[in-house]
């Protein structure tokens, strides 16, 4: 494995690496092609004819293992090695080894009719003039047992001589080509052009290769192979152009760290026309794909497929009007998956779609976030489709927690009513964050960032990046401006501006007459006198509302005594009276869930109950929006009361005390006609009565 163009390769490997290359060139120099002398048939049936600077190999059974020794395989500039068969087909297969102890040096010609599987465990070099016209070629610097070759068992395993496949040229012209270079180290240093067929590079401990219906190669990686951070496995020079009809580069390491593959080259599929377009496939399992360069399948309309812990993509990404997927991270471990986007990249096709797999995945670099559900959504990014940063359907995420911003334009991020995401992060211009769902951390990096709440929580902290941020849609603020926190957000820090959220004046529509039954609900026989009033649902009930009550539910609590033993001017020194004794909770849709929001608002109260003792009743009422039918709110409005009774219950307030009510839909506070109402009207109202 070498290291990466950026770091220092190990003395040892760097050694061995130009020793390798050294002896390569002094082969291509003085070595011609294997010898007859060298030539060893193990399993029968097969010859080996040298004639000039043609060299034969010819089988007459399937699946003939033959060994070169001495000087091994080469073959120089203007040279060719054939593989055939006498009286067999194309699916006839031959197992070439070089036991010579050298690294084989291939600057000629490689042609024949069967499958050829060359190996050599010291490694290859394919120099600029290299030329293969077989139909079927498997390069490998990994030994395969023999027998198991003959059996069709074409299991690849790595030496541990950390031998490399180096190719400064690699051409083939044969029609349906099928070429797979197998090694734990693969450097691709110059053009490789298979103008008719599919290329593979391929790099694993241990590699199984077979053939579909269509005799296609196919490859499982079954053993990953050991690397340390840093390393890089298959890796694509700068000046290096790869081009085929379809382009597959697949790696299995360990360390999350390393490069399994690395272009900073050009990596090009061609395909055969747009009905047939060309795939680039790239596969880094346990490790990080990066491309600095070029990953280009536009001349057909082709595609890209990307999979690995993490993907850096930067250069550029073209796939004309086709489409670009990713799957990110490992779903075997708790590893982080990362897709990160660089801000250099230019990028063209129709759309990107991000898919995580794990609990942790990370996204970087795209624009205008769009949360609409669990963990996924649409972002939009330059290049793709007419319309560029402003065509959020071009690109979609899923299982993603995590979201960072680009900083090339101002981004307009949204988390819908109902969706949920971890972590939201905004670029370095002023953008403005809609938080109507839920998120536990939003962060703004720059510029003057708004966070807009309309019906959503943040159950852990918005950030503001102390750069003037605003946040709008507050309710109950606590603390200051710069650090504090409120309903439905858990803390705020460097913020320059808090905007307190209205509250609409309450209009009700006359509703049908309830069952008294369904509206007075019990946590026990005591909770109610036996002869309780029952509410006009026709009429604006304040204490319901959660908003003003009348002078029996202490709208006006300082200095209410009512003949109690606390004075006026007692209740006026207690700063707390005000904030808790009238107190709402809010819920996502069609849930009776408490929020961490509301928790924290619950447990305030609680608090204040337990310590004060001086609250003899507590009434609950609960609320829904319009949607579903008036019975299914009614039952729904009756689990979030009880919820929150429940939850106080938890925190030490006696169970005698509270008052349960459930209105459903009949009592909105606000007009339920966008989805920012709807989401305050999911409420349950808390008042503390004496």
């Amino acid at each position: 494995m070498s290291k990466l163009s950026r770091t220092f390769k190990r003395n040892t490997l760097l050694a061995k690496t130009i020793a390798m290359l050294t002896t390569a060139a002094l082969v291509q120099n003085t070595l011609a092609l294997p010898q007859s002398s060298d030539f060893n048939a193990i399993n029968g049936n097969s010859n080996y004819n040298l004639n000039g600077a043609q060299g034969t190999l010819t089988i007459s059974q399937d699946n003939r293992v033959v060994e070169f020794s001495g000087a091994g395989i080469n073959v120089a500039s203007g040279e060719t090695l054939s593989f055939n068969h006498n009286s067999g087909t194309a699916n006839w297969s031959v197992l070439a080894r070089d036991v010579s102890g050298n690294a084989s040096s291939l600057n000629g010609l490689l042609n024949g009719n069967v499958r050829v599987f060359l190996v050599n465990q010291n490694g290859m070099v394919f120099g600029s003039g290299a030329q293969v016209d077989l139909a079927s070629l498997v390069a490998s610097t990994h030994a395969i047992d023999g027998n198991d070759f003959t059996s069709g068992n074409l299991r690849f395993t790595s030496s541990g001589s950390n031998a490399s496949i180096t190719v400064d040229g690699l051409a083939s012209n044969l029609a349906d080509a099928q070429i797979a270079l197998v090694s734990g180290d693969i450097n691709v240093d110059g053009d490789i052009d298979v103008a008719g067929g599919d290329l593979n590079l391929v790099s694993g401990n241990e590699v199984v290769v077979s053939f579909d219906n269509n005799n296609l190669m196919q490859f499982d990686i079954s053993e990953a192979l050991q690397t340390n951070i840093g390393d890089g496995v298959i890796d694509v020079a700068g000046n290096a152009e790869v081009s085929a009809r379809n382009v597959n580069i697949q790696a299995v390491v360990t360390d999350p760290k390393s490069y399994a593959i690395n272009n900073r080259g050009i990596v090009r599929a061609t395909g055969i026309d747009t009905s047939t377009p060309g795939v680039i496939r790239l596969t880094g399992t346990g490790g990080k794909i990066a491309s600095s360069g070029s990953l280009d399948a536009s001349a057909t309309n082709g595609s890209i497929d990307a999979s690995a812990g993490r993907i850096l993509l930067a250069g550029n990404v073209d796939v004309g009007t086709g489409t670009v997927s990713a799957t990110i991270g490992d779903g075997a471990s708790d590893l982080e998956g990362r897709f990160e986007i660089f801000e250099n990249l230019t990028a063209a096709m129709s759309s990107l779609s991000i898919t995580g797999v794990g609990d942790v995945n990370r996204v970087y670099g795209l624009a205008n976030y769009q949360v609409t559900g669990l963990n996924e959504g649409t972002a939009s990014y330059s290049g793709i489709g007419s319309s560029a940063w402003e065509n959020t359907g071009a690109v979609t995420f899923t299982n993603v927690q995590y979201l960072q911003s680009t900083s090339q334009v101002q981004n307009s991020i949204e988390l819908l009513e109902g969706a949920a995401i971890g972590t939201i992060i905004g670029g370095a211009a002023s953008d403005t964050f809609t938080i109507a769902g839920s998120v536990e951390v939003l962060k703004g990096l720059g510029g003057f960032d708004t966070f807009n709440m309309t019906g959503g929580n943040v159950s852990n902290r918005i950030d503001g990046n102390a750069d003037g941020d605003t946040i709008n849609g507050v309710f109950n603020p606590q603390g200051t401006i710069q650090d504090g926190s409120s309903d439905f957000i858990a803390s705020w820090t460097r913020i320059s501006e808090i905007n307190e959220a209205d509250i609409p004046p309450v209009v009700i529509d006359p509703i049908d007459p309830v069952d008294p039954e369904d509206l007075f609900l019990g946590l026990g026989p005591s909770i109610l006198a036996p002869n309780s009033p029952t509410p006009d649902l026709n009429t604006n009930s304040s204490a319901s509302l959660g908003l003003v009550s009348d002078d029996d539910t202490l709208n006006l609590p300082c200095g209410y005594s009512q003949e109690r033993d606390i004075s006026a001017a007692e209740d006026c020194e207690d700063p707390e009276l005000q904030q808790l004794i009238s107190s709402l909770i809010h819920f996502d849709s069609d849930s009776h869930s408490i929020t961490a929001a509301s928790a924290n608002r619950l447990d305030r109260v609680s608090a204040y109950v337990v310590d004060s003792d001086r609250f003899d009743k507590v009434v609950v009422s609960g609320h829904t929006d319009d949607h579903a039918s008036i019975a299914y709110n009614l039952k729904l409005s009756k689990k979030r009361a009880i919820a929150a009774a429940d939850y106080m219950q938890g925190q030490g307030v006696a169970a005698d005390i509270f008052e349960i009510h459930a209105f459903g839909e009949s009592l909105p506070a606000r007009l339920n006609d966008s989805a920012e109402n709807r989401a305050f009207n999911r409420r349950a109202h808390i008042e503390l009565k004496r």
